[in-house]
């Protein structure tokens, strides 16, 4: 078994590298929970015709029938350029 700089396994220094992925990854995440809870909130607050273009302007649309499951599609753009201006943004803001 060949040690990497400072001691340690190949092993040891691959699960290292991994588990300061899964933190990063985790970090990540937990940034984005005040933010959803603003928008779930101010969500609520909008007309039908608000909701409409914020659905829009993130690029989801929703089908629903009355004999089928709702059935929504699309994704969220990561950056303003993608989305109507203000829309999205100002839900997390308030």
């Amino acid at each position: 078994m060949t040690a990497c700089p400072g001691g340690t396994s190949p092993e040891v220094e691959a699960r290292r590298i991994g588990m300061e992925q899964e933190l990063a990854r985790l970090t990540e995440m937990a940034s984005l929970k005040d933010p959803c809870s603003r928008i779930q909130a101010n969500l609520q607050a909008l007309s039908i015709d608000e909701k409409r273009l914020a659905l829009a302007s993130l690029h989801i649309t929703a089908v629903w029938h009355p004999d089928k499951s709702l059935e929504m599609h699309g994704s969220i753009p990561r950056d303003d350029e993608h989305s109507t201006p203000g829309c999205a943004a100002s839900l997390a803001r308030h």
